[in-house]
């Protein structure tokens, strides 16, 4: 291929994908203040500033590009959960905080309207989860189990069910923030209870 032909289909990639992280952004900020089935593709078109044809040629409909507005959030909050244990005193101290943030940003609008009302409806159960697993709650695994070793929890099945247990009542916090009138409220009032759980996992039986 010649330099020249190079550097048109470079040109043509670079601004296809500036195209598609257009329109994420802008069906992003359209489902977050609307929710997901208040907004229609023409929304997306107009805020985007890009045609139908445009469109379909990065996803195949609006439930696709859903799809990929879930997957930035929830590789964003991965991030914030795993900024806030910098600066953790052990593994275990770091878990408590990730989780402690994990309920914190359920309290963000954005974030509840798209991950915790409309994720699991839009995409389905099991989308959600295959998603879920590669962020929350693997982020989640990982701090388990660097805290188990830290503390000499070598029983498998001990490990597995502190994931379980967390796991679900880590869930059941976050849907009980979005229901509240006062998300950020119930977040806070949460987090001793959420403290005194995880450290006493870790107590020696």
């Amino acid at each position: 291929m010649s330099a020249a032909r190079r550097s048109m289909v470079d040109g043509r990639h670079d601004r296809g994908n500036a195209t598609r992280a257009r329109l994420i952004a802008e069906a992003r900020a359209l489902f977050a203040s609307k929710g997901y089935a208040a907004v229609s593709t023409q929304e997306i078109l107009e805020a985007a500033g890009v045609t139908r044809g445009a469109l379909y040629h990065h996803f195949t409909d609006k439930q696709a590009l859903f799809d990929a507005v879930l997957e930035t959030v929830c590789a964003e909050v991965s991030g914030r959960l795993m900024a806030e244990t910098v600066g953790a005193t052990s593994y275990l101290d770091g878990l408590i905080k990730g989780c402690e943030a994990q309920l914190r940003v359920c309290a963000d609008p954005e974030i509840l309207q798209i991950y915790l009302i409309d994720a699991a409806a839009v995409v389905g159960w099991r989308r959600w989860w295959e998603i879920d697993m590669r962020y929350a709650m693997g982020d989640l695994r990982v701090g388990i189990e660097a805290a188990c070793d830290e503390r000499g929890v070598t029983d498998r099945n001990q490990r597995d069910a502190m994931l379980t247990l967390l796991s679900g009542a880590l869930n059941q916090a976050a849907l009980t923030i979005a229901d509240s009138t006062d998300p950020a409220g119930c977040a806070e009032a949460l987090i001793p209870t959420v403290r005194r759980m995880i450290e006493g996992l870790f107590v020696p039986v």
